[in-house]
């Protein structure tokens, strides 16, 4: 027992550290205000109870099991990233590196009601307005998608936002993942949820492989 209390103490200095060592990096990048919280238990399970106080959930695209002793990392996504946006009602970013400031978005939008949802969110954030703002749309073309996109840009033009509107062929994810890299894409958004293919880039392995192959941060909208 007394091994193990040491042990536990031990682990709980090492969580202070991890802690203090964030805020004064976030403070060092001009944070003002800054809540710490050590919790004991599941990541998942703290979060669910501390989501009336989330507005953007954080989390890096690799766990620590999936970096080498070198500091290399692999191609695998944390198991807790998955789990995280199944299970917060709550917007999920997932980062790969160190953010940069953000210009140009990209909102994979297809009418449903999770990429509705994105709309949505990017609408009540003035913050984007000041971004250069992609809607883009991959797939066949059809009335209700058209009036869908035809919506989205009544709304963001009523706003007065910068954006435009791209209506693209091919396989979803290489097509986004193109258009990212040939636009110089700093931010990527997508709901979550949906019926179509938005649903399974989060239900399934499309959104491990989307995560995966796409080198910009990606924010998952519920």
């Amino acid at each position: 027992m007394a091994i193990e209390h040491e042990q536990n103490k031990l682990l709980q200095q090492k969580a202070q550290l991890i802690l203090d060592d964030a805020q004064e990096k976030a403070q060092e990048l001009g944070a003002d205000k800054i809540d710490l919280c050590l919790r004991k238990g599941r990541l998942i399970e703290n979060l669910i109870e501390l989501q009336d106080k989330i507005a953007v959930a954080v989390i890096g695209k690799y766990g620590k099991h999936h970096q080498s002793e070198d500091g290399s990392k692999s191609s695998e996504v944390g198991h807790n990233v998955e789990a995280l946006i199944k299970s917060l009602d709550k917007p999920v970013l997932v980062v790969n590196e160190p953010v940069k400031k953000t210009n140009c978005a990209l909102l994979a939008y297809d009418g449903s009601k999770a990429s509705q949802k994105a709309l949505e969110f990017i609408a009540s954030h003035p913050g984007f307005a000041i971004m250069e703002m992609h809607i883009v749309y991959v797939g066949e073309q059809n009335t209700e998608i058209l009036n869908a996109l035809e919506t989205a840009e009544k709304k963001l033009t009523e706003l007065s936002y910068n954006f435009k509107i791209a209506k693209l062929d091919g396989d979803v994810i290489s097509t986004i993942r193109e258009y990212v890299e040939a636009n110089n894409i700093s931010l990527m958004i997508t709901g979550a949820f949906g019926h179509n293919w938005l649903h399974d880039l989060v239900k399934g392995s499309l959104t491990s492989k989307m995560i995966k192959e796409c080198v910009r941060p990606i924010l998952m909208v519920r």
